[in-house]
């Protein structure tokens, strides 16, 4: 064995120390002392989690209640050098429900370092990132840890088959440090709606059906991706149908998500990607405000966004209302 080999485990058994046949006293010596050296070594352990990171930090926060019942938090560096103090975030967990979570470095008692909770980005889209520094006789521990947040986050999302209204850009169109989440109240009655024969039919088959029934539709391979768009005058039910919808998404378990602004609907799709199994909305209203005219750079976004190669494969339905469809370009309105 080199200096260079990694040092076996080392499992503890028992009461007796068991050497292999052939291993001298010294050898073992050797071995033990390599062993202890490389366990006191500082690794860094990096995990990306594909949410939104307000949703992966209360799944690792309820990881670690499970398994400590509270965490301790420690300053980190600051932007000038000086420590800033540990920080809990209130995070929506329901239309009127709140916790507090930690955010930044944390200390747990069994591990020798920290996890830094924090934001990060990919392809786009905010995600949560974990970063460990342990010694490494600690990096099954913290590995564990990791493990069972992914566990967590696949029956526990805050958001996954709930109805959120997400907003990217503050009043004066700047992007927000980070997007918002609310919790929609999609208390609705459907006996308010009415439409006559044609359009309740219309409507029921190609966005409520899809919604109730899109676990049918994927166990027979037929195509639930789709693009539906309401169109009327001022007051004919284009947002109370959407309303209904929601209602019918978070009853079959199929996220909801209402963007406010159509400059964000290219945002908001990538924001559903995260929770689009198995099967995601995304509704806009006065989508003509943005796809009206020639096409142009914007334009192009939305259409490359809704049906690009970033979304193919998506459970999406893409949910539109416009009060002026002699506006919008025909580029938006060809089939699918």
């Amino acid at each position: 064995m080199t200096k260079d080999t990694l040092p076996p485990e080392i499992h503890r058994n028992g009461e007796k120390l068991i050497l292999p046949k052939d291993m001298s006293y010294a050898d073992a010596i050797a071995l033990i002392h390599r062993r202890a050296e490389y366990e006191e070594k500082v690794t860094q352990i990096i995990e990306t989690f594909e949410v939104f990171p307000f949703d992966g930090a209360h799944a690792f926060y309820r990881v670690l209640e499970q398994h400590y019942g509270w965490v301790e938090g420690v300053p980190s560096p600051g932007f000038f050098g000086e420590e800033e103090p540990p920080t809990m975030i209130s995070v929506a967990t329901g239309l009127n429900t709140h916790v507090s979570v930690p955010w930044g470095r944390i200390r747990l008692p069994n591990v020798r370092g920290h996890i830094a909770i924090e934001a990060g980005k990919k392809d786009g889209r905010y995600v949560l990132k974990l970063i460990a520094q342990v010694k490494r006789a600690d990096e099954p521990v913290v590995r564990s840890l990791f493990d069972d947040t992914r566990k967590y986050l696949s029956h526990g999302s805050i958001y996954l088959g709930k109805a959120i209204a997400v907003t990217f850009f503050d009043n004066d169109g700047d992007p927000l440090p980070m997007p918002e989440p609310r919790f929609m109240d999609t208390t609705v009655d459907p006996a308010s709606l009415i439409f006559s024969g044609d359009m309740e039919r219309l409507i029921t088959t190609n966005l409520f059906i899809p919604i109730a029934r899109h676990k049918d539709l994927v166990a027979n391979e037929l195509p639930l991706k789709r693009g539906v768009l309401l169109s009327g005058t001022y007051g004919t039910g284009k947002t109370l149908s959407a309303k209904l919808a929601s209602k019918l998404a978070v009853e079959n378990g199929v996220t909801f998500i209402y963007v406010r602004r159509a400059q964000e609907l290219a945002f908001s799709i990538q924001f559903a990607r995260q929770y689009s199994d198995p099967a995601v909305v995304v509704f806009c209203e006065d989508i003509d405000s943005v796809t009206k005219g020639d096409r142009g750079e914007g334009l192009n976004e939305i259409l490359n966004t809704i049906d690009g190669v970033d979304t193919k494969g998506m459970n999406l339905i893409t949910l539109l209302t416009t009060n002026h469809p002699e506006l919008i370009t025909p580029a938006m309105l060809r089939p699918g």
